[in-house]
């Protein structure tokens, strides 16, 4: 399709069965791949992280390197920014999911589930009188 751009080659392998696709949008330093795409599969692979979280962290992992002149570099934008995932993320991280809700908005969301049912089945009850 025209317009599509990179996300058209995504959409190629996605359609031809890959699960996801890793890929960059624009030409990257093949120096920075071979150091962050050996993290990212240690974290993914290893570590049982997510594909996103693993990119994610493989990502912070350089950008908190200040100490290494050979590796400080690489904190610019134009190396890690152009990275996209496209597809299936992985196993989802659960456990972060549910620390982003308030503990007590579960049993609040359901009291008024049921406060509303019953609101509605009297009022149904006392239009049938």
């Amino acid at each position: 399709v025209a317009g599509e751009g990179m996300l058209g080659l995504a959409r190629l392998f996605l359609a031809a069965g890959s699960k996801s696709v890793l890929m960059t949008l624009w030409k990257t330093d093949d120096a920075f791949a071979s150091l962050l795409m050996p993290k990212f599969y240690e974290l993914h692979l290893q570590q049982n992280m997510s594909k996103t979280k693993a990119l994610q962290q493989a990502i912070v992992h350089f950008l908190d390197q200040k100490d290494s002149k050979q590796i400080n570099h690489y904190q610019h934008p134009v190396y890690w920014a152009a990275y996209a995932l496209y597809g299936h993320a992985g196993k989802p991280d659960v456990e972060s999911i549910f620390d982003a809700w308030p503990k007590w908005l579960l049993p609040v969301s359901i009291f008024l589930a049921v406060l509303l049912a019953i609101l509605i089945l009297r009022k149904s009850q006392a239009n049938a009188r």
